[in-house]
C-alpha cells in the first residue's frame, strides 16, 4: 500500500458514513440502496419532485465536475439533504468507492468512470415497480 492509501481510505470511510448518518438520520426504511448512483438517485428525485429540473441538473453538474474527492464530498452532502427529504436512497458502498479513487494518482481513469456511469444513470428515465 502507498503512503497515500489509509489516509485515503479514512477519509473516504469518514465521509462516506457522515454522509449516510445524515441521510438515515430518523427513518425506519434504510437509506442505503444498492445500485442508487448519485445520477440514479438523481433522476427519481427529479421524478418524484417533477420540478427544480434546471437547478438540480446544475447541482448534479457541479458534482460531476469535481475536482477532487473533498469538493465531491461536498457536492454529495448538497444531494443527500434533498435525497433525504424525498426519501430517496444511495448505494454507500458505491460512494465510498468513488472518494476513494475520485483522484488517485494510482487510478486516473476512475473519475471518468464514475462520471460516464452517473450520467448515463442520470440521463436514463426511470422505472418504478408495482409494490
Amino acid at each position: 500500500m502507498d503512503g497515500q492509501g489509509a489516509p485515503r481510505d479514512l477519509i473516504a470511510e469518514h465521509a462516506v458514513l457522515t454522509l449516510f448518518g445524515r441521510h438515515q438520520q430518523g427513518r425506519k426504511r434504510t437509506m442505503h440502496v444498492a445500485g442508487h448512483t448519485p445520477g440514479t438517485a438523481a433522476r427519481l428525485l427529479l421524478a418524484k419532485t417533477g420540478s427544480g429540473e434546471e437547478a438540480l441538473e446544475r447541482r448534479f453538474g457541479a458534482l460531476l465536475t469535481s475536482i477532487d474527492s473533498g469538493e465531491l464530498a461536498m457536492h454529495l452532502r448538497g444531494l443527500v439533504t434533498l435525497l433525504s427529504r424525498a426519501e430517496i436512497g444511495l448505494d454507500y458502498d458505491l460512494l465510498r468507492a468513488a472518494l476513494r479513487t475520485w483522484d488517485a494518482p494510482k487510478r486516473p481513469n476512475a473519475q471518468g468512470r464514475f462520471r460516464d456511469r452517473w450520467d448515463r444513470d442520470f440521463r436514463i428515465e426511470p422505472t418504478f415497480k408495482n409494490s
